[in-house]
């Protein structure tokens, strides 16, 4: 088991960091450990992934694709994350906090204020900062390791 945890935590290192070979790399040997382990459309998902990027797509969709896996919406290093994890957490806060409830809770209004809720994020974040409050609402520190 020592060797899917280090494999485990090197893609998860170099995916913070924002390495696509790297992942790239990990990709590959994850393949057996699904096959091994009776997941085949996630082996068979991510060859197939794979050889079309590196041999079917021509050079310019490799090179948008490859830049575009990984994002760093923070910009501090080691904060890199998967577009689809952004995505799915812009979903949380536009249905959960922006989304509204009871009545005025509908689909127009979660339309119209989807592509605010990042300037929300933001602004919340300024208030809490300009107040000096101590419990962060949005941002969660760094784990202390000592």
């Amino acid at each position: 088991y020592q060797s899917q945890f280090l494999l485990y935590e090197e893609l998860s290192y170099i995916m913070n960091f924002g390495d696509i070979g790297g992942v790239e790399n990990c990709l590959s040997h994850w393949i057996f450990i699904f096959r091994a382990t009776g997941k085949h459309n996630y082996a068979t998902h991510i060859m197939c992934f794979l050889s079309n990027v590196h041999f079917v797509y021509p050079t310019r969709l490799k090179k948008a694709i490859r830049y575009n896996i990984l994002v760093n919406p923070s910009g501090k290093r080691g904060r890199a994350r998967t577009v689809d994890w952004c995505v799915e957490l812009n979903n949380l806060y536009t249905k959960d906090e922006h989304g509204g409830s009871n009545l005025n809770r509908t689909v127009d209004r979660i339309i119209k204020e989807s592509p605010l809720v990042q300037t929300y994020r933001s602004t919340k974040t300024t208030i809490e900062k300009n107040f000096q409050l101590s419990h962060l609402t949005i941002m969660h520190a760094n784990p202390n390791m000592t």
